[in-house]
C-alpha cells in the first residue's frame, strides 16, 4: 500500500510538473483546472451484472490550456478502483473467484472547436469539436485467498 501511494505522489509531481513548465509556452493562453467525481463498476466474467455493494468511488483531474479560440491541450489523471466477486451474483454453484484493482489513467489531448467558442457570447454558444490524443493507463489485479491476503494475479499469468 505504502509503494502503491509513493507511486501515486510521484505521477501527481510529474503532471504538476509538466503542466507548470508547459505554462510558459503557451503564452497568454487561458488555462482551466477541473475535478471529476464519480463511481467505478466492473461487469464481466466473475460478475455477470453491477452489484451496488461493489461500487468504488473514481476521481480525476485535468488542466487544459485553451491556445486559441478553436485550440485547447488538456492533460488529466483519473484513478478508480473496481472490484468483482462470483459470490455477489451467481446463485449456485459460485467458484470463489474474486479480484480488486486500482486504475490510474494518465492522458493528454488536443482538442479543435470547429467554430469558436466564447463564453458569456449571445452568438457562438455551440460548437461541434474533435480530439485526439494519447493515454497509459496501469493497473494491478489482487484476488483475496481463503486466508484474508491478497496476491498479485498478474504474476500467476490468470490472463491465459
Amino acid at each position: 500500500m505504502l509503494k502503491l501511494k509513493n507511486t501515486l505522489r510521484m505521477k501527481l509531481r510529474t503532471v504538476v510538473i509538466i503542466a507548470l513548465l508547459s505554462i510558459p509556452f503557451f503564452g497568454k493562453a487561458q488555462m482551466e483546472f477541473g475535478m471529476r467525481f464519480g463511481i467505478a463498476n466492473y461487469l464481466g466474467d466473475v460478475a455477470s451484472r453491477p452489484v451496488p455493494s461493489e461500487s468504488n468511488l473514481a476521481g480525476g483531474l485535468f488542466l487544459r490550456a485553451n491556445l486559441t479560440a478553436q485550440w485547447k491541450l488538456r492533460g488529466e489523471l483519473t484513478m478508480g478502483r473496481i472490484s468483482g466477486e462470483d459470490r455477489s451474483t451467481l446463485a449456485e454453484g459460485f467458484t470463489n473467484l474474486n479480484f480488486r484493482t486500482t486504475l490510474q489513467e494518465l492522458g493528454v489531448t488536443m482538442e479543435y472547436d470547429f467554430l469558436p467558442f466564447l463564453p458569456g457570447s449571445p452568438y457562438l454558444t455551440f460548437t461541434p469539436y474533435v480530439f485526439g490524443g494519447v493515454a497509459g493507463f496501469r493497473y494491478n489485479p489482487q484476488a483475496q485467498t481463503l486466508g484474508n491476503t491478497y496476491i498479485n494475479l498478474r504474476q500467476l499469468g490468470t490472463e491465459g
